[in-house]
Order: structure tokens, then C-alpha cells, then sequence
């Protein structure tokens, strides 16, 4: 991305993080009042040692023709985090390490995008924005990786589910929206073979018979609560025997991750 930066989140969950937010609530109240400035729009400087990171994901997308990620709530903290890596390797660096994707399916199943709920699970991000919403927080970075897709060898499409709609939906390039939760298994379904249904490949009929369009092997992600884990991980169970060799291999790495 252009900016060298980078913006951390910290969920009141325990003394340290409940000692944070007090003292920057304190400290941005006594800067407005000396400032004359609204609290909001006040932003108060913390000094931190950051020591890490750890985990990350266990495969390199790069090494995929086709790519799934699916996120479920916070959890597209670090699906975004991996799209954006890939979309650097692929697109910016010209696939400087050989990085073989050309297709990414970037999905991402939401609760709302109304201000009710993000106030509950989101106070610490909803002080700082002008639209409170989790897509307009996360917006400028998705709106950067498609405008460096554009006119690229990489194929990018954008798929959010919006399970209890509250407000109104900021517009979000390159994306489709569907207000049900999504469906892995017919996710995956489709980044193996985009042309057909899903009975197409169930049935070991058409699809086999005329070509898959993935060939080059696909890297599935989930990060979002046990439950989306565990559907995509049952999801490549359920194709990676039958058809895992067919489309050069299926593989899957999960985070759970929730709020």
C-alpha cells in the first residue's frame, strides 16, 4: 500500500487492554479540553513495545493457480492481511518468486453493517470513523487491492454475506452481495470449476467429462468462528478425494477467529 503505517486494534478483554482504554479516553478528553476540539476527532499518542508477530498462515498462497479465502466477521483481519500480501507478490512485484495465482475468491460473511451492532462489538474502531460500519473501516484497503488489480493477470472477486442487514451497504467495488450466510462447500464448488453448478461436479458427469477450469491446484483459507472453520474444512474433505488430484491438489489452513 502507499502508506507506511499501520493501524492496530486492542478489544477491552482483560486488565492491560482495560487499563489502555482508560487512560486514552482520559487522555483524549484532556487534549479536546485544551484544544477545544471535539473528543472524537482527538487522537491520543500511546508509546508500545510490539513483540512478535506469530502464527500466520501455514501455506503460501502464491503457490496456487486458484485461491478461496473466507472470513467470518473479525476474521477478515487476516484474510484481508492475506489478500494484500498476495495482491504485493502477484501484482506490485510482477510474481517476483514464480507466485502462480490467477484467480482469488475473497468471501466474507458479515452479521451487520448498521450502527446498532457495531457500537456493541466495535466501540474501539467506531469512535475513530465517520460511517460506523465494519465495511467502511476495512473500505479504503479493499478499494486499494482492486484498483491495483485492475488490468492485471489476477482475477479478483469480492463475495459478502450479509446475514442481518441494519443499514445501509457502502459501495464496494468488484463485489457482489448476498443477505444469507455463505456456503462453503458451494464456494469451493465453483473456484474448481466456475462454468458449471455444483451438481455438475457432484455427479462426476459434465465436469469431468469436459475439464475442470482449475488445474493448477487450489489454497483455501478460513479465518471467523469454529463453526465457518469447520464447514470449510469438511467442504475440501468432501472434494479433495474425489477431485483433489483432478485440479492439482486442494489445501486448507484455518484461524479461529471471533470477537
Amino acid at each position: 500500500m502507499a502508506s507506511r503505517s499501520i493501524v492496530l486494534g486492542a478489544r477491552v478483554k482483560g486488565d492491560w487492554t482495560r487499563a489502555l482504554n482508560r487512560y486514552a479516553s482520559m487522555e483524549q478528553g484532556r487534549l479536546a479540553s485544551e484544544s477545544g476540539e471535539k473528543v472524537d476527532a482527538v487522537q491520543v499518542p500511546v508509546h508500545v513495545m510490539i513483540d512478535g508477530p506469530y502464527g500466520g498462515c501455514g501455506l503460501d498462497l502464491g503457490e496456487y493457480e486458484n485461491v478461496l479465502l473466507v472470513a467470518g466477521g473479525a476474521g477478515v483481519t487476516f484474510t484481508l492481511g492475506l489478500l494484500d500480501d498476495l495482491v504485493g507478490r502477484v501484482v506490485r512485484h510482477q510474481r517476483w518468486r514464480g507466485e502462480r495465482t490467477r484467480r482469488v475468491e475473497f468471501a466474507w460473511a458479515i452479521r451487520s453493517f448498521g450502527e446498532q451492532l457495531f457500537y456493541i462489538y466495535y466501540p474501539w474502531i467506531a469512535q475513530q470513523l465517520i460511517f460506523l460500519d465494519d465495511i467502511q473501516w476495512f473500505l479504503p484497503l479493499i478499494t486499494d487491492i482492486v484498483d491495483a488489480v485492475a488490468n492485471s493477470s489476477l482475477h479478483l472477486h469480492i463475495s459478502l454475506f450479509v446475514t442481518c442487514q441494519c443499514g445501509d451497504l457502502p459501495p464496494v467495488p468488484n463485489a457482489t452481495v448476498t443477505s444469507t450466510r455463505p456456503d462453503v462447500h458451494q464456494l469451493l464448488t465453483h473456484v474448481i470449476s466456475p462454468t458449471y453448478g455444483e451438481d455438475d461436479v457432484e455427479d462426476d458427469g459434465r465436469a469431468s467429462r469436459e475439464g475442470f477450469i482449475c488445474t493448477g491446484g487450489v489454497g483455501v483459507c478460513a479465518s471467523g468462528p469454529e463453526g465457518l472453520t469447520r464447514e470449510a474444512a469438511n467442504a475440501v474433505a468432501r472434494l479433495a478425494p474425489t477431485y483433489g488430484t483432478r485440479v492439482g491438489g486442494i489445501v486448507l489452513h484455518t484461524e479461529v477467529f471471533s470477537l
